[in-house]
Parts: C-alpha cells; structure tokens; sequence
C-alpha cells in the first residue's frame, strides 16, 4: 500500500503540474552526440565543392545530400565566437555524377537517437560544364600597383573545384593573376592583387580587358572576354616636408598615389649653403624609400637618410636644389617633375645604442647585482649624459640592436674581454680608419668581431667588458698596483667570486651604493670608448692624453684609477679635459637647441 499510494501522489502531481513533468522528461532523455544547426551549400555543385557545416560534435562525422550518389567526409576547421564548430567537406567524384541532378536536404550519418536527425535544408543542382564568363572588374580604392580588384562574374570556381586565374590583356599582350574566391562570396565574385606586369611604370590611361581560365575536371576553358574599361593611373606626387635635415636622420617627406615600395625611389641634386661651403655642390643620389605607409596605401612617408655626403651643421647651414620622385619596373622608367627644396641643416645628434644582453647579464651575475638590472642600467645612462653634460648625444640601453636605418654608434657591454687581453674596453675602429676626427661616421659598431683589426694586429672584438673590472679587486689580485681595498669592501658583500652572496631583489636600500658604483665605472669606460669613436682626444694624434691628470676621461687606463672611475669621495670626478670639452662643442651641440624646451 505504502508503494502503490506514494505512486498514486506523484501522479496527482503530475496532473497538477504538466510544466513541472515536461521538465523532468526532458532532463531525463540523453543529449543528441551531434547537431546540425547550419549547411550551407552552393546553388550549382560540381566534384570538389566545398560545403560548410555548423554544429557541434562534427569532427569525424560524415554529410549526406539528399540525391547524392556519394556522401562528404567532413573535417573540423574550428569554432565561432558562440561555442559552435565549423567543419568544411569537398564533394567528392563518382561515377553516377548526372548534369542536372537535385540534391536536397543534408544530414549528419549516424546521429539519428530518439527520432531526433541532425539534418538541414539545402537545395542544389550539379553541373557538369564550366562556363565562366567577367561582368566587370573594379578597383575600389584606386588603379595602383598592390591595390586588390574585384571581379563580378558568373560561374567563378569555388576552392577545391579546380584551377583558376584571370588573363588580363593590356598594350596588346595578355598576362595572367590569381583569383581568389570564397564560399560565402558564392560564384559571382572574386578577387585579384593589381600587378605591376598589368599597368607598366607609365602613368596615364589604359585600356584592358579580362577573361577567366583555368581547369574544372579534365577540360582546360578560357572564358569569353569582358568589354574593353578604361582606368586612369595617377602621377606619385612629392611632398617635402619637416622643418629641416639632420646628418645621420631620416629626411621627412611624403609621397602621394605611390605604386609600390620596392619600386619607387629619389633622385636629389643641388647646392650646400653656409660659411664653409658656399655654392659647394651636393652629389646626385637615388635612395630607395623604406617604409611605405598610410591607411589607404596610396601615400607613404619617406625614410632615406644623409650620412656623409651631408656635411655637419658647422660646414653648411642649408640645401638648395630640387628631388625628384622616380617609379622603375624592369627597364621602364617614370619621372615626376622636379620639385623645388630649401632646407635648413639642422644640427647634428650622435645617437649611441649601449647593446646589452647575454654578457652584459652574465656581468652583472658576476658581481651579484642580477636582481637589481633595472637600477644599473638606470644609474648607467644617466651617469653618461651628465658625462656628456648636456652635448646632443641620445643614449638608450637595448637588448638587440635596433635596426632602422638611422646612423647610430652601437657599443657592446660584454662580460669577459674575449680578447683574451683584459682589457676593460677597445674602440677597433681606430685600428683600422684610425681616430675620427671631426665625428665624419656617426654608425661606427663598437662590437662583435672587426677584420680590419684583427689584420692590424690589434685587437679585433670591441666593446666594454663589464667583468673584467673585477682586475681592481685586491682579494683577486693582492699584487696589482690598481687593486683597491674599497673595491672589495663594496662588491665583496655581494660578488660570488669575492666570497659574498648574491644581492635579493629585497636588498635595494643595502645594495644600493654597489649599484651606483658599478654603473659609475661603467659608465666611465663607456664615455672613453664614445670619446674614441668621436675623434678624441683631441689636438693629438695619440690615442690617449701623454699624462696623468686628474679625473680626465681620455687618460689612458693605467692612469684612472677605481676611485675616479667609480666616483668614490675625496677622487676628482670622471670629467673631460679642457681640449677634449671644447672639441665636443665643434662637433655637437649642445641638447637645448636641438630640443629646445
């Protein structure tokens, strides 16, 4: 009684509440392995056309169209945004194929449960001919090279059909492109990239006409031509720009309705200006412009550069002449009209890129300062621009060099002298072009191995060995005449080699007079060798000041001891002798008008 009455109530409730049971009902039937929400199939079918499922539990499964001799295997091609699968299938060949066959509903093989069938609409015809034929062909943002056509059509193959190009016939010869086409653009559009093999270098009108080719099964077609169009090409135009031309920077200007970058280039020709060089005339030059830009491909600024045919603000105070913008394909040539420039030489900037990595972090492991990197490299580059007091020289610490075509000096920060001669720094530019005086090259690479060095018999890997300060350890060398106890008191707390423990990123407050020392010397051997690089010391021809005088920079390395180098109190601070200060007041000027605030 007891079962049989707890029965009669639940049916009670059942009666009650119908919602309730409905729910329960469906909460108890297995969920469908696959479903087909979407199909999309193309109106007119032949072997090889791609259909497009969307559901879920697709992968591995298999489509059959209503009428088809042959079913599709289909293969998973990701998700959308909702959570659903995308899987794509090619209809596949088979003898029992018919022209005019009606394909109809598409279904997922196997997933029938409960009287559920994961099916779609579809509707269909195969075609057995291919007959292709243009409409019309434009190009929405302009006729320029690079620039994508659009082409209406009929009957265009979709992936996976066969192959395809359109043939463009242009001054009397034909020259093919690839047409690119997609399911969802159906057989009525297609797209190509304008070619430069179409339109030629010469601006002004054309005529073309196009047509489809390819192969669809066994058969190669060609399709009826469309009708003669007649595009305009515009002329690239020029258009200086900037407030000037700096030696060793990009020259800024602007190039409209450009045809493509690796193509197009500058031809320059005209006069320098100034106290010391009146009327002397500027070389004829073409550059090749770099960086294309601007958001409808159409106009690019300029990114050539002046290394030494311009000279330094000292010689010459401005340009007088004209650039001319160039389009070259093959042996054809355009040349746009002259135009007319006046620009001031603006004074020079001597940008230094100090290189770091691998060595430089093995450096600084050395001394037990790797948690606290960032606080080097900080107290690093600020100590050279007091260094450099205030003289237009832009510093910045990379990982890798940056490569953009600007004239910088590079100097490697390394760890151990892999000269084999422990030597703190080396310049081996000055073994082979010698001192450079008058800063004539502002990329010279202080780093890496140098051939003419090493043919000179000196030195051939330059830099700042960063390790090799540790020769002013007297723990380490007892019997150095430039060994320093004041050395050791500092990086012996934290140098593994001197007996210490590494610093924790947690020590900043304790760690930091290591940290300003240790960038202060290097900061030190890394002004001596910019100072080489730039042509100093200066009114000699030796490579270092004969004497020992107090604190100068371009001493030799015998004669700066660890106090001046490191800034220890009571020492004479790192600084430029007089010669040398007024040197760099001829070569550079000073940061404030170059960057006026």
């Amino acid at each position: 009684m007891t079962g049989i009455g707890s029965w009669l109530r639940l049916g009670a409730a059942v009666r009650r509440a119908p919602a309730v049971a409905l729910a329960l009902q469906a909460c108890a039937e297995p969920e469908p392995p696959s479903m087909l929400w979407e199909l999309t199939v193309p109106a007119a079918v032949r072997v090889g056309t791609p259909v497009q499922v969307v559901g879920r539990g697709l992968a591995g499964r298999t489509l059959r169209l209503e009428g088809a001799p042959v079913d599709i295997a289909l293969l998973a091609a990701g998700q959308r945004s909702d959570g659903a699968e995308i899987a794509w299938g090619h209809l596949p060949d088979h003898p029992s194929w018919r022209a005019g066959m009606v394909l109809g509903q598409g279904c997922l093989i196997g997933a029938d449960l409960a009287n559920w069938r994961a099916c779609a609409a579809a509707s269909s015809q195969f075609q057995a001919q291919w007959l292709p034929q243009v409409l019309a062909l434009a190009a929405p943002k302009g006729w320029r090279w690079g620039q994508l056509a659009v082409l209406h059509g009929s009957d265009l193959l979709l992936p996976g059909e066969g192959t395809q190009h359109a043939e463009v016939e242009i001054d009397g010869e034909i020259r093919s492109a690839p047409l690119i086409t997609r399911l969802a653009d159906g057989r009525q559009r297609g797209e190509l990239a304008i070619s430069s093999q179409w339109l030629g270098a010469q601006p002004g009108a054309k005529q073309f006409r196009v047509r489809v080719a390819g192969q669809a099964g066994a058969v190669a077609i060609a399709g009826p031509w469309s009708p003669w169009q007649q595009v305009l090409i515009p002329a690239p135009q020029l258009q200086p720009a900037g407030p000037g031309w700096r030696r060793g920077d990009f020259v800024p200007a602007v190039a409209v309705d450009v045809p493509g970058p690796e193509s197009w280039s500058l031809r320059w020709k005209g006069h320098w200006l100034g106290p010391a060089a009146p009327g002397a005339a500027a070389n004829s030059r073409a550059t090749e412009f770099l960086t294309p830009g601007g958001p409808d491909g159409r106009s690019a600024a300029s990114s050539w550069w002046w290394a030494e045919q311009l000279p330094s603000r000292a010689l010459a105070w401005q340009f007088q002449g004209q650039v001319q913008l160039e389009v070259r394909r093959g042996a054809e040539l355009w040349a746009g009209p002259a135009v007319a420039v006046t620009a001031p030489v603006l004074p020079t900037v001597q940008r230094v890129e100090l290189v770091g990595g691998a060595g430089w972090r093995s450096a600084l492991a050395r001394f037990g300062l790797a948690a606290h990197a960032a606080s080097v490299q900080f107290e690093l580059v600020t100590e050279l621009r007091r260094l450099f007091g205030g003289w237009a020289v832009q510093f910045e610490l990379v990982e890798w060099p940056q490569v953009d075509g600007r004239e910088t000096l590079r100097l490697w920060l390394g760890d151990g002298d892999s000269n084999g001669l422990h030597l703190i720094g080396a310049d081996t530019s000055l073994a082979g072009a010698g001192k450079d005086l008058g800063n004539r090259v502002l990329d010279e690479q202080l780093g890496g191995f140098d051939g003419a060095a090493w043919a000179a018999g000196s030195a051939p890997v330059g830099g700042v060995f960063v390790g090799e300060l540790l020769a002013f350890s007297a723990r380490l060398h007892p019997s150095s005449p430039a060994a320093s106890e004041k050395f050791d008191m500092i990086f012996g707390l934290w140098s593994p080699q001197l007996g210490g423990s590494v610093a924790p990123a947690s020590a900043a407050q304790q760690v930091r007079p290591a940290v300003r020392q240790l960038a202060a010397a290097v900061a030190e051997a890394c002004a001596h060798e910019i100072g080489h690089a730039l042509g100093m010391p200066a009114g000699t021809a030796d490579l270092h000041r004969p004497a020992d005088q107090p604190g100068w920079i371009m001493d030799s390395g015998g004669a700066r001891p660890w106090a001046e180098r490191a800034g220890l109190a009571g020492a004479p601070p790192a600084q430029w002798g007089p010669l040398d200060a007024a040197y760099l007041g001829q070569i550079l000027p000073r940061s404030q008008q170059v960057y006026p605030k």
